[in-house]
């Protein structure tokens, strides 16, 4: 345990005034996030959770509580240590997280409260929107350009020829996506929307870990959950069903098939965050994405 987590569990201890029964690692620690579970004599839980400063997730978190209390968890501490290099926050416990599957009628409940949440984000001009990675509509191609050209440094021959391919097609690829994605304005997208950050509690559904958060395609986050769950593949209309009812959006079968390419744009826009956060070249899910991407905009052309 290094210093600056040691001195977060004391600052968390402090806090709860002699109140901490048992402190647990619920999962494992990776290079950008470190997260403890603190339980207490009264039964309330909370968790610790550590991240780079770069990485916004205690803001964006404490913000969409704002929103909406009933759908993000309440940040309660948003720096425990300033001078570290590292965001310490306090979160509550949102709930219990499904991680080998949910079940279809929370899986909908949650992607209503994500539409209702993303229609607050865009109705109020979010102010979160200059904090984070770029993924709107009609910078799609921009977006992709700059990955393209980042990962051109670190890539081997083979490489750099698939990436080229993609740099290479014109803007006419997007245009028609740009269009139909346009229908709904930008707004805060949960680039990791899955069951495992799904709370459910008391059947209240929460959304929780917003430490991939991206501004943009707000229909991203469907195309995650969806395809994270086989178990869901099934419901998929009904699920984009509630999501647009939380939009207060009608069906959009165009906004759906856009959604795809735009999913796929951010997967490389992630791929360049994780890497930078680690200091090192992208890995190996970037050039699988660059050819799953290039497909997709090219093979109805």
């Amino acid at each position: 345990m290094d210093n600056d987590s040691q001195k977060a569990l004391s600052k968390s201890k402090e806090i709860f005034h002699g109140l901490v029964k048992n402190i647990d690692v619920p999962w494992e620690h990776s290079a950008w996030s470190q997260c403890y579970k603190i339980s207490l004599n009264n039964n309330s839980t909370y968790f610790l959770k550590g991240t780079p400063r770069q990485r916004k997730e205690a803001l964006v978190t404490k913000h969409l509580h704002i929103l909406s209390p009933n759908i993000v968890p309440e940040v309660i501490n948003d720096d425990l240590i300033p001078e570290s290099t590292w965001r310490w926050f306090l979160v509550t416990n949102a709930g219990t997280c499904y991680y080998e599957g949910i079940e279809v009628k929370y899986a909908l409940k949650a992607a209503f409260n994500l539409g209702k949440l993303q229609r607050m984000t865009f109705n109020e001009g979010s102010f979160i929107s200059k904090f984070l990675p770029q993924c709107e509509a009609q910078r799609l191609q921009e977006a992709v350009d700059n990955v393209g050209r980042w990962a051109l440094k670190f890539s081997n021959a083979e490489e750099s020829e698939i990436i080229q391919r993609l740099l290479s097609i014109s803007s006419d690829y997007y245009d028609d996506h740009v269009k139909n994605l346009n229908s709904i304005p930008s707004t805060c997208v949960h680039k990791d929307f899955w069951s495992g950050n799904i709370a459910v509690k008391d059947e209240n559904v929460m959304i929780i870990d917003w430490g991939d958060a991206l501004w943009g395609v707000g229909g991203i986050s469907i195309v995650n959950m969806i395809l994270s769950d086989d178990g869901l593949s099934s419901q998929s209309n009904i699920i984009w069903d509630e999501y647009f009812k939380g939009l207060n959006r009608k069906f959009d079968k165009d906004y759906i098939k856009s959604s795809q390419i735009a999913y796929l744009v951010s997967e490389l826009v992630t791929e360049q965050e994780v890497a930078d956060l680690q200091q090192q070249k992208y890995g190996p899910g970037l050039i699988p994405s660059v050819r799953r991407l290039y497909k997709e905009l090219t093979q109805n052309c």
